[in-house]
């Protein structure tokens, strides 16, 4: 059976007899506030804290924002950090292609004086959005090292010129990647729910997984989380 991941990122759902139901369909399941634990837990944050004013974070994407939802409160206090505009277009069959990355200099902030970069993100597949990034900024941050934090990687990601890459979770092989979604995608893109399913999972079971997915749609919708 093909391994296929998906994360629990919307915290409503993050409950056991969801995960039960979804992992009745073969599918591996990671809950979000389980796997940040994991993310702030990396020990290359002991010591980007010590330099911890010439450190930057950037978020880029939607991925990236449910991650610092999931971050404890206070514990972006005292970072300088972004929000990175990115924008994966997918179409089935081809590889995604991604637009935006380019940091926009808010007042009051000096970026010669940052030695390190950290781009955090839920998953990390190819490593394309990374590359984009540092590729549009490497010159914003003169000399700096630049790192990866995420939830989760493929073992395949490519990420040249990175000093450092973390992942509490990776999947995959150097040439095979695991479909990895998250639940909110899932739920949200209902395009993409149907191409996930009838790429991943048999002919008699795929109506079921979709019917779940409307089930849960519906959930989450009456308390407006989607």
């Amino acid at each position: 059976m093909v391994e296929m991941v998906v994360i629990l990122d919307v915290s409503l759902l993050d409950r056991g007899d969801i995960r039960e139901q979804l992992e009745r369909f073969g599918l591996v399941t990671l809950s979000g506030q389980e796997l940040t634990k994991g993310l702030i837990s990396w020990g290359k944050w002991e010591i980007l804290r010590r330099r911890e004013n010439s450190t930057f974070l950037l978020f880029p994407g939607k991925g990236a924002l449910i991650v610092q939802a999931f971050l404890p409160s206070g514990w972006l206090d005292g970072w300088q950090w972004l929000y990175v505009y990115t924008k994966r277009h997918w179409v089935p069959g081809q590889c995604p292609r991604v637009e935006g990355g380019k940091i926009h200099q808010p007042r009051g902030i000096i970026f010669d004086s940052v030695s390190d970069v950290v781009i955090l993100d839920d998953v990390v597949s190819s490593g394309t959005t990374c590359r984009l990034i540092r590729e549009k900024n490497d010159t914003v941050f003169p000399g700096a090292r630049w790192h990866v934090g995420s939830w989760i990687k493929q073992r395949s990601a490519v990420l040249p010129g990175f000093t450092s890459s973390y992942a509490v979770r990776e999947f995959g092989s150097s040439d095979h990647k695991v479909p990895i979604n998250s639940l909110s995608t899932l739920l949200r893109e209902e395009r993409i729910a149907s191409s996930f399913t009838k790429r991943n999972l048999s002919d008699e079971t795929q109506g079921d997984f979709l019917h779940l997915l409307a089930d849960l749609r519906v959930k989450v919708g009456k308390e407006g989380l989607l």
